[in-house]
């Protein structure tokens, strides 16, 4: 039996939002709810509890058989803090077994380091960690907490796994201060090239967006918004010649500008973290299958 699951869809790599991971392909997303934070705000709908939300009645091997039929390219554990949810390590033990694909885990920051001893026990069974800063987390932050957020994604990056960040803007005073503690960290985003990925839930103007952005893209940081509409909000450019090496809109994949090696098509800059799809997908993918 896996507990506190409400969905299984499969979705284009852009929307769970996914920048460097298999770019182009497909992601089956294991979407959890009773989540264990407090936000103002989800872009999961992790924060609904057994009450307001339809669980599933589904066992592993139901789960195994799924992703076998569909072969997505990642198997994303999304949602309300997964590596929290009991028996999910043995879910994650099943799909190891006969997948040979992607497995991600999204990891809320803070909690994840509360909880590192059983974070690390299933990050084993993971290629990839969605990191998610909320920016409502960040609104009163000290230098022992930002040490603490830097040495959680080194230690993440030594153990040669994956790493995007989903940055959560709700609020513009919060969203400042997040702001700040990125660029605190804008060494490592620089030196491992690790995708910044933002979600905008408040309503904000273009310019807005695009401001934060290019503060980023003009650091080396490799920034960009997914699931915005805008292409130059949306897409991700070359951090060394600044051309658009994944055209995005929507959360869907236009054109690719990179080869298999993760080589710019433009300047010949190697990104190594960079993961090519089994296949390309240029239409629009949301099916829920559970």
């Amino acid at each position: 039996m896996v507990y506190s699951l409400s969905s299984v869809t499969l979705t284009n790599v852009e929307k769970v939002p996914l920048s460097f991971c298999c770019s182009g392909g497909i992601a089956l997303n294991l979407n959890f709810v009773e989540c264990p934070l407090s936000c103002n705000a989800c872009p999961w709908e992790a924060n609904l509890s057994q009450r307001s939300a339809e669980l599933l009645n589904v066992r592993h091997v139901e789960i195994v058989e799924i992703i076998d039929r569909y072969s997505p390219d990642i198997v994303m554990l999304h949602g309300g803090e997964p590596y929290t949810v009991k028996g999910v390590d043995k879910l994650l033990e099943e799909i190891r077994g006969s997948y040979k694909g992607f497995i991600g885990i999204k990891a809320n920051i803070f909690h994840a380091i509360s909880a590192k001893e059983r974070f690390n026990e299933l990050l084993h069974y993971s290629d990839l960690v969605l990191v998610e800063f909320v920016d409502v987390h960040f609104c009163q932050i000290n230098q022992q907490v930002v040490n603490d957020v830097n040495y959680f994604l080194h230690s993440i990056f030594s153990q040669h796994k994956g790493i995007e960040v989903i940055a959560v803007a709700t609020t513009r005073s919060c969203t400042e201060n997040l702001i700040n503690v990125i660029i605190i960290l804008k060494e490592f985003f620089k030196n491992s090239s690790t995708p910044l990925n933002w979600i905008f839930l408040e309503a904000t103007s273009l310019n807005y967006k695009l401001g934060i952005l290019d503060r980023f893209r003009e650091l080396g940081i490799i920034a960009q918004a997914p699931l915005e509409d805008s292409v130059e909000i949306a897409s991700t450019f070359c951090k060394a010649c600044r051309n658009p090496i994944i055209l995005r809109q929507g959360g869907q994949l236009i054109r690719l500008s990179m080869d298999r090696n993760g080589v710019c098509k433009y300047c010949g800059y190697r990104y190594e973290n960079f993961k090519y799809a089994k296949r390309i997908v240029r239409n629009p993918i949301e099916i829920q299958i559970l």
